[in-house]
């Protein structure tokens, strides 16, 4: 059997053809191909190359380690009758590529395999991170599972839409594929390669799409992280002085105001000190820091928020009164604090209506499971679809007519 069908060298009409040029695709026999005699001598000690002209002016020692020793021989390059080029390959060996980069798609298609793992550990984490909150009865921003539970959802989309591409590539591979290599011959090369770059470019796009929606998930994440560590700010405080606060059942934890100094009280006759102010669903709890080599806390007073009012100095001296039904309690802090404490007391004091109502959506979030398995076994699929069509039909019971089955080699 001639394997390349007495395709006819176009030059001398004589021979086979049996090299290609990738620079002008021109097609040419061993008869018409050009080949360049280079002289050279490699040194025997350093390896480095001499280009010799004439040929028995071999170098008397090496430039770069000064060495004596040197092997001779003559190196043979192909060039195209054509343009001159050196850029020749032979007929089987451009073959063998083709079907190469057809097989390398598979490869291209889980590149973006990274960047969707690091959604799916994104998410992971984050959702760890609210759960534990929410165990630990941090129940603020009651819109955080839902914006969790949207990115999970906006990845399952991806997913299909990232394998939509793949299928519509790989349908449209699949068809050229049917119809170009059913009949190989050298006359369809550069058509086949003109088509391969095509759809190089399609998946490049389908890279760049999957890449987009990726970063456009995780910058949501990132959102939702920075609420989610402001959280954590205050939760780390509230477990660390858990036994101190002591807090009821139905008692939830709010926030806390670090470095707050307690001026005084015309109803109570605590010390002045500085400490913590942490306030919870129903009270105003202050945990007074004492000693200077070893810092001891100790609770110092608490009352209920649900009759208590604020009162915020601004400017010089930056205090603001916690004004009860029995008096007033007063303290100072930093600018920061004195801008932040009408926020944090009216969470406080409204914790109940701006706080999660109850847990379906944890639960919900909870449950939710995403992979990347199933994404990958589909394309694997379609690819060993693509390669072994006469395979797939026997084991997908698919109907494609005999006469469409290519003979690949084994992959």
């Amino acid at each position: 059997m001639r394997l390349l069908n007495d395709h006819m060298c176009p030059i001398c009409g004589n021979e086979e053809v049996s090299y290609y040029c990738e620079s002008c695709s021109s097609l040419f026999c061993t008869s018409c191909v050009k080949v360049l005699k280079t002289n050279y001598a490699v040194c025997d000690t350093c390896g480095t190359i001499y280009h010799l002209d004439p040929p028995l002016n071999k170098p008397f020692f090496c430039k770069s380690c000064k060495g004596t020793v040197f092997r001779v021989g003559v190196k043979r390059s192909l060039l195209c009758p054509q343009c001159g080029s050196n850029n020749v390959v032979s007929v089987l060996r451009k073959k063998e590529l083709q079907l190469s980069r057809v097989k390398g798609l598979g490869s291209d298609f889980l590149d973006v395999s990274p960047f969707m793992m690091n959604v799916l550990n994104a998410l992971s984490k984050i959702k760890a991170r609210l759960l534990k909150l929410r165990r630990n009865g941090f129940l603020h921003h009651p819109d955080l599972e839902e914006a969790i539970i949207n990115s999970y959802a906006s990845f399952s989309s991806l997913k299909l839409k990232a394998l939509s591409r793949v299928e519509r590539i790989v349908s449209g591979l699949a068809s050229s594929i049917i119809n170009l290599f059913r009949e190989w011959s050298p006359l369809k090369i550069k058509e086949i390669d003109a088509y391969l770059d095509q759809v190089s470019g399609a998946v490049e796009e389908y890279k760049g799409f999957v890449k987009d929606e990726c970063q456009s998930i995780i910058s949501k994440i990132r959102e939702v992280s920075a609420v989610i560590d402001y959280l954590e700010f205050h939760h780390n405080f509230f477990e660390r002085f858990k036994s101190i606060l002591d807090l009821k059942d139905h008692e939830r934890p709010v926030c806390v105001i670090p470095e707050v100094k307690y001026t005084g009280s015309d109803f109570l006759s605590s010390d002045k000190g500085e400490g913590l102010l942490f306030f919870t669903s129903e009270r105003a709890i202050f945990i007074r820091r004492e000693g200077l080599l070893k810092k001891m806390f100790k609770r110092q007073f608490s009352f209920p928020l649900n009759d208590v009012e604020l009162l915020v100095k601004r400017g010089l001296r930056r205090a603001f009164i916690l004004k009860t039904g029995k008096g007033k309690v007063c303290f100072t802090s930093s600018r920061h604090v004195i801008e932040k404490i009408e926020s944090y007391f009216e969470l406080a004091k409204n914790f109940k209506s701006l706080s999660l109502a109850d847990d379906t959506l944890t639960k919900r979030l909870e449950s939710m499971s995403v992979g990347l398995n199933d994404f990958k076994r589909k394309i694997t699929s379609l690819m060993h679809s693509l390669l072994n069509p006469k395979k797939a039909e026997s084991e997908h019971s698919q109907q494609v007519p005999s006469h469409l089955n290519i003979p690949f080699p084994p992959s």
